[in-house]
């Protein structure tokens, strides 16, 4: 096998395209005339050319066996093949079942012609049934009384106006998204806050804090410092921050401070109340 075997979806080749066994008609053919093409009545047709359609010839099966496959001018007995010799038997033999096989294939084929022919008449009155179906339709009273037309259509709007009760429900959900959108900018803007209020306690904002952060990196060493805990691989760093984020998200904590939930109970006084609930309740168990 070559090397583009496998442009054939891996065969070593391909087979030659399928050619018709009968290259006439066998049995007589009706022409349908199509009414736009040919030539006008008075225009003459060139030379060499016809205005009708020219039928090809038939020739039958049994025509086409006898010019293709004639039987022998002589057909031999019993007796007299078995006095030939072993070459002239096998010539012999192997010509009949040439015929023969010839024979049966054009036979099987004109049964195959007669059940296309069979299928294609059947889609054909198919067709025209469906089509016959289709232009009788009738149309039902009350598909016919509900259907709306086309004056009704151009009497009327073509959209169809809310109700007053649909257009407060719309204006209400406008509210509501608006609203939502709002608390959730607010929100944002408020954790933000408290995570910068958070990261505050280690920012550099009097001479004292500088100095004592200065003197402790000349005392430890800049290499030290920076190849400490504070300058992690990127891996660490990332693994840090993903563990940093759930416990914030568990205990709703921001940097290691209280978070916005925390402080929205502290102020409501939710946080008041359940201190107090526990505080009664251990002084009950004591009791």
């Amino acid at each position: 096998m070559g090397k583009n075997v496998i442009k054939h979806g891996g065969k070593s080749g391909i087979l030659p395209p399928a050619r018709e066994i009968f290259k006439q008609p066998i049995k007589p053919i009706a022409i349908k005339k199509n009414p736009n093409t040919g030539y006008a009545p008075n225009i003459p047709h060139p030379r060499g050319s016809t205005r009708e359609a020219i039928v090809p010839k038939v020739v039958t099966i049994e025509e086409k066996i006898s010019k293709t496959a004639p039987e022998p001018k002589k057909i031999y007995s019993s007796e007299e093949l078995s006095k030939l010799s072993a070459d002239q038997q096998w010539k012999i033999k192997n010509s009949k079942l040439r015929r023969d096989y010839l024979k049966e294939s054009y036979y099987q084929e004109e049964k195959n012609l007669e059940h296309k022919e069979k299928i294609q008449h059947l889609k054909e009155s198919k067709a025209k049934e469906e089509a016959a179906a289709a232009s009788y339709y009738e149309v039902s009273e009350a598909f016919r009384l509900t259907l709306p037309s086309m004056e009704q259509f151009l009497e009327g709007p073509i959209v169809r106006q809310r109700t007053k009760e649909e257009k407060r429900l719309l204006k209400l959900k406008r509210e509501h998204n608006r609203l939502q959108r709002e608390l959730a900018i607010k929100e944002q803007k408020a954790s933000d806050l408290l995570r910068l209020c958070s990261s505050a306690k280690n920012f550099i904002v009097t001479e004292e804090e500088l100095e004592r952060r200065v003197e402790e990196l000349y005392r430890t060493g800049p290499k030290a410092y920076f190849n400490g805990s504070n300058m992690n691989s990127f891996e660490d760093q990332q693994a840090q921050d993903i563990e940093k984020t759930v416990q914030e998200k568990l205990f709703g904590t921001v940097n290691e401070g209280p978070g916005i939930s925390t402080i929205e109970d502290i102020l409501s006084g939710e946080t008041e109340k359940l201190k107090n609930a526990v505080e009664d309740k251990v002084k009950q168990n004591d009791k």
